[in-house]
């Protein structure tokens, strides 16, 4: 019987890390189950003040998500805890299907996160984005098992049992105005609700049903809200934006609601591709670049320098008259599950 500790964000109100978490839960079962390994599966988030169950667990596995990064939010800190930990009653960590966000040699929070990601207890690193970043930058030790993989959450389907339905509507996923400043973006603010206002009447005039919605975060409804009142139609919220997710399963639910998407969370775009539903991305942060071109339609993403309402309007028209065709979406799922199944069959042997 192995005991396994899955540490992720399943706290974070950004529901999108929930289903990454659920997602690689379910990931880990059906790899045991084909491995004939018993095993209990507990999680943990990586936000704790008291680390002191690790010492109980055979194997650690970080969910997934980005938290390769230490430029904003502190998971380098976080991440370094548990592996010192780790390190020091030699239990196994593997990290599955990460986020890489940039490197600096002369930034200390780097460092930190560098010697940690290369202790002795460190054994595999699946990357769903920058593994050039990763290895060329981060990984001294050579013994570390390195992939590239799909993000968990193109699982959301299967482990929701969700379909898209039969609906006429596009969803708009929108995202709190910081989040361009947060990650070095210069983009004023007002320009944000402009570039918002502009897509949703280009929707207006082509006569397309619409609703706005959001991952979960409070401060991502606050953009909704201030979103309906900038446009002077406040007196719609209550038809127009969908009521805040209270839990992962609401949120795949509420995206299986729409034949197409337009949306600033990550997530909200991958749960699309599960549900077969064509995105597209209004970029803040290069990961949603990546993303973009692992399923193989880059256009579909949009960066500041591209932010043209108009040209974002048609791509959403074209991406669900064409759907996804490119890459195959059940070998780009499988990516993850057989490199975690692989990284697990390298301990239990």
């Amino acid at each position: 019987m192995k005991k396994v500790l899955l540490i992720g964000l399943g706290k974070n109100t950004n529901l999108g890390d929930g289903v990454i978490e659920c997602c690689t839960k379910y990931l880990l079962q059906k790899a045991f189950s084909e491995l004939n390994v018993k095993c209990i599966i507990d999680s943990m988030d990586i936000i704790e003040d008291d680390y002191a169950c690790i010492i109980n667990y055979d194997i650690l596995v970080f969910a997934g998500g980005g938290i390769i990064k230490y430029r904003y939010q502190s998971f380098y800190d976080y991440i370094s805890k548990i592996i010192r930990i780790a390190d020091k009653y030699h239990i196994p960590v593997i990290f599955n299907a990460v986020g890489v966000e940039g490197y600096d040699e002369n930034d200390e929070r780097c460092i930190q996160l560098k010697n940690a990601v290369n202790c002795s207890c460190v054994k595999g690193i699946t990357v769903r984005d920058d593994i050039n970043v990763l290895k060329n930058k981060y990984i001294a030790n050579e013994r570390i098992y390195i992939k590239k993989v799909s993000d968990p959450a193109v699982w959301a389907s299967t482990v929701y049992k969700k379909r898209k339905k039969e609906t006429e509507l596009i969803g708009l996923g929108v995202i709190r105005e910081g989040i361009f400043e947060s990650n070095g973006i210069k983009i004023e603010r007002e320009n944000i609700f402009k570039l918002w206002k502009n897509i949703i009447e280009e929707l207006d005039k082509r006569k397309q049903k619409w609703k706005i919605f959001t991952n979960g975060w409070s401060s991502d409804m606050k953009f909704a809200i201030n979103l309906m009142k900038f446009m002077g139609r406040e007196k719609e919220i209550d038809e127009l934006v969908i009521p805040v997710p209270k839990t992962t399963d609401e949120l795949v639910d509420i995206i299986s609601g729409f034949k197409g998407v337009i949306a600033g969370r990550l997530h909200a775009n991958i749960i699309s591709y599960s549900l077969d539903i064509p995105s597209i991305g209004i970029v803040w942060n290069e990961k949603c670049v990546f993303w973009g071109k692992a399923i193989g339609y880059p256009e579909r993403f949009f960066c500041v320098n591209e932010f043209y309402p108009e040209q974002i309007t048609d791509q959403c028209f074209k991406a669900v008259s064409e759907g996804y065709q490119r890459v195959d979406r059940q070998y780009f799922a499988n990516t993850n599950y057989i490199e975690l199944k692989t990284m697990l069959k390298n301990l239990i042997n």
